[in-house]
């Protein structure tokens, strides 16, 4: 299974589909790919997913992360098993949570008090 990072374009919740222009891919983040396959990376997919798997507030511009595989030799279409956005208690500037976890435990709160490297 990979990891899949794009902007939704479409959504079709009845069918449990949707269009997904990627952002890199897993390729191009190994170095291992040639210009030719980076290019279809950065292409749009349809992402197949089970319609109750879809998240409720997600719309066409938002940009999420696709847990799935490629079906087949179809580098087209991907079978998602878990999507998720960046959207968290309606929050958008943290998609992926590392920047609220940095803060936790450190005395002071979010990112306040003495950490590493401050005196």
């Amino acid at each position: 299974m990979e990891v899949f990072l794009g902007t939704v374009e479409k959504i079709d919740r009845e069918e449990g589909r949707m269009t997904l222009r990627m952002i890199g891919g897993a390729e191009e983040a190994s170095g291992e790919a040639s210009a030719d396959e980076n290019e279809s990376a950065q292409g749009s997919v349809t992402v197949e997913i089970a319609p109750e798997r879809l998240p409720r507030h997600l719309q066409p511009g938002d940009t999420i992360r696709i847990w799935g595989d490629y079906m087949g030799r179809d580098a087209g279409v991907i079978r998602a098993d878990t999507v998720r956005s960046g959207m968290r208690g309606g929050r958008r500037g943290d998609p992926t949570g590392v920047r609220g976890r940095l803060g936790r435990g450190r005395p002071g709160g979010r990112m306040g008090g003495r950490g590493p490297g401050r005196r």
